[in-house]
């Protein structure tokens, strides 16, 4: 579905728009959140579209009741962030504000959240999902 890029190292945690149509996905270089993208990819395309240029990733979409618009949720290592979203369009049609603190995340750019189709949100709460640890 998707090709790398020169410099990118991976594309991760996809996650299909309701009408089957395109994908969100994060661009990851295992450095770090910072230069984390998130970017959209209609499918039968090969050019993927930035939507969160920096310090974004594990991106989910949930719709705003009948509307076709909804808002973009997604992970920095902070915790979580929304913005209005146009599906159709693929762009964010809002500035993203904070709506969770402190929810687990990890160094491959994951988050321990879900937001179901009602717009219920589940996550684990907790600072970083990676700790030292000694191999016994």
């Amino acid at each position: 579905m998707t090709s790398l890029a020169a410099g990118e190292m991976s594309h991760r945690w996809p996650f299909t728009l309701p009408d089957g149509k395109a994908i969100l996905f994060s661009i990851w270089n295992d450095i770090g959140w910072e230069p984390a993208r998130i970017v959209a990819q209609r499918m039968g395309s090969q050019e993927h579209k930035v939507i969160v240029p920096a310090g974004g990733g594990y991106a989910r979409f949930v719709a705003d009741g009948p509307r076709a618009a909804g808002f973009l949720v997604y992970a920095r290592e902070e915790g979580l962030m929304a913005a209005r979203f146009d599906p159709a369009r693929l762009e964010v049609t809002s500035p993203a504000v904070p709506i969770v603190d402190n929810v687990v995340t990890n160094l491959s750019g994951g988050a321990h959240f879900d937001v179901s189709a009602s717009g219920t949100l589940a996550y684990v709460p907790g600072n970083g999902g990676e700790a030292n640890r000694d191999l016994a």
